[in-house]
């Protein structure tokens, strides 16, 4: 991990000790019950590599906005195992696109900080950060 990103990750209580850098291959990505890009291009170059999973890819921004909006994803469904319940959050939240206007572009892409100053990788982190609390109240309860 890029040392700038370890240190946002670090600075809001993460521990960036266990990151393995995997390239995303169509074989890890039909395995996913659930893909998160940084940007809506990401999101079209999974779904290039594996069109048949385009409703299990979301930009994290836009996961997070239609998970907020969604009832009853806050408490998950213990009898299912998590992995269940991850598909089945990603199946209502694919289902919810187009049920109210998407984000702008400019809130719904994370710009990637690579080899750019410490203030973008504090503004990327900040994105993420106010994006999570949706995401994980979706997918933990």
């Amino acid at each position: 991990m890029d040392p700038q990103a370890a240190a946002q990750l670090v600075a809001h209580g993460g521990d960036a000790s266990g990151f393995r850098a995997r390239d995303l291959t169509p074989a890890l990505i039909a395995e996913s019950d659930l893909v998160l890009t940084a940007t809506r291009a990401h999101r079209g170059e999974v779904a290039l590599m594996s069109p048949k999973v385009l409703r299990r890819v979301f930009t994290f921004c836009d996961f997070a906005d239609l998970v907020a909006g969604i009832e009853g994803l806050s408490a998950p469904v213990t009898q299912t195992g998590p992995r269940a319940w991850v598909r089945e959050v990603t199946e209502k939240s694919a289902a919810s696109r187009g049920l109210k206007p998407p984000l702008p572009p400019d809130l719904a892409d994370i710009a990637d900080p690579y080899r750019r100053g410490d203030e973008a990788f504090a503004t990327m982190a900040q994105r993420v950060v106010e994006s999570m609390p949706a995401v994980i109240r979706a997918l933990v309860g």
